[in-house]
């Protein structure tokens, strides 16, 4: 299991614009035109401790995307070389009212 130890994450309000980037883009892995520069506005981020755990408190209640890019170095055996495995994970999830969100990302 990989975590996202010191990774940003981000909270992404579910709207019609972050339900188009989930899926035309995250779930085929096609890449789309670069956000509109206002989207960060709405995008809460946390830096994940060591153990990949971060916490979003006074969420307000809805559905959100958590996104995050867990990687990691694997030895190629070809003159000490390695290759970067891993990518972007996404997941959707529902905040209720009064709810911190705390959670660890997995790869």
């Amino acid at each position: 299991m990989k975590v996202a130890a010191g990774k940003r994450v981000l909270l992404n309000p579910v709207t019609s614009y972050s339900l188009e980037w989930y899926e035309r883009s995250y779930v085929p892995r096609r890449r789309i035109e670069e956000a509109d520069p206002k989207l960060e506005a709405y995008i809460r981020t946390q830096i994940a401790d060591g153990n990949g755990r971060f916490v979003f408190k006074n969420v307000p209640t809805g559905d959100y995307f958590i996104t995050t890019t867990i990687t990691w170095e694997v030895p190629t055996g070809y003159q000490g070389g390695v290759q970067v495995e891993g990518g972007m994970v996404a997941k959707r999830i529902k905040v209720n009212a009064g709810e911190e969100v705390e959670a660890i990302v997995t790869w």
